[in-house]
């Protein structure tokens, strides 16, 4: 009887302590959920640090600042978005073609990068961005307040921000 009630004595003394300690493992779950969908960081830092001086959400006009006989692509037919290639832009790179939104401020929300081989494409993507964390694609939050998804296709390594006013203005969904 009375070990009965020093251990029921002892349980009640200790219950807030376990409470503590089960809010603190509730705690590490969900933030390890969080960690696991990706922290949110710039998005600029999803870009390659030799493409770092395009930003997403750069304007149009910026980027004309930039490459002043650059000119649209008007091939694509595209009445979304106007589509903008610079050949051989940095040593490694093929090309990039880099999306702007048609209408508005004409935001920059999607660059295509195009390596020479897909060997050089996996090596750099494994050394920059690791495994993939959404299936075959990755999928990072931002501290801006949107989404960058990326993919590789072909030698193509593909990054897209679901920026507002875009056609990727989800908050969430890249489609392609």
């Amino acid at each position: 009887m009375v070990l009965a009630a020093v251990g029921k004595l002892y349980l009640m003394r200790h219950i807030s302590t376990m409470k503590i300690i089960l809010s603190f493992l509730v705690l590490v779950c969900i933030q390890a959920a969080i960690f696991a969908q990706g922290v949110a960081k710039p998005a600029q830092t999803r870009v390659p640090a030799i493409l770092s001086k395009y930003t997403f959400g750069m304007l149009f006009a910026q980027f004309k600042k930039m490459h002043p006989t650059s000119k649209i692509d008007e091939s694509s037919q595209m009445v979304f978005r106007m589509e903008v290639v610079l050949k051989n832009p940095v040593k490694g790179i093929k090309e990039v073609t880099f999306y702007f939104n048609s209408e508005g401020d004409n935001p920059m929300y999607e660059m295509i990068i195009v390596y020479p081989t897909v060997a050089i494409r996996d090596a750099w993507v494994k050394k920059n961005y690791g495994a993939s964390n959404a299936g075959k694609e990755w999928l990072w939050p931002t501290i801006e307040g949107y989404n960058v998804r990326a993919l590789k296709y072909s030698k193509n390594f593909i990054i897209a921000a679901t920026i507002k006013d875009t056609v990727y203005n989800d908050g969430g969904t890249v489609e392609g």
